[in-house]
């Protein structure tokens, strides 16, 4: 794949995975208890899912590329 097309596409990846995952504590504050699990495990499998399915494929034909994002986000530096 393209570099830029794998960066693109690895960026909307963690987007993605981390707008979910930040929703858990506002659901856990506001659903049910076992309505908030049923949610915390759906999106536990999809971030997993965009992990393993996307990211990994990515990373393993872009090391660099893996390296340059981890370094913006450790950094706080928005990804782009």
């Amino acid at each position: 794949m393209d570099k830029n097309i794998a960066r693109e596409l690895a960026v909307a990846a963690i987007k993605s995975s981390s707008v979910l995952t930040n929703l858990l504590p506002s659901l856990k504050d506001r659903c049910r208890p076992g309505e908030y699990e049923e949610m915390r495990k759906s999106i536990s499998g999809i971030a997993a899912d965009i992990s393993i399915e996307v990211l990994h494929r990515i990373f393993k034909e872009h090391p660099d590329l893996e390296r340059e994002l981890d370094e913006a986000i450790r950094s706080g530096r928005p990804l782009a």
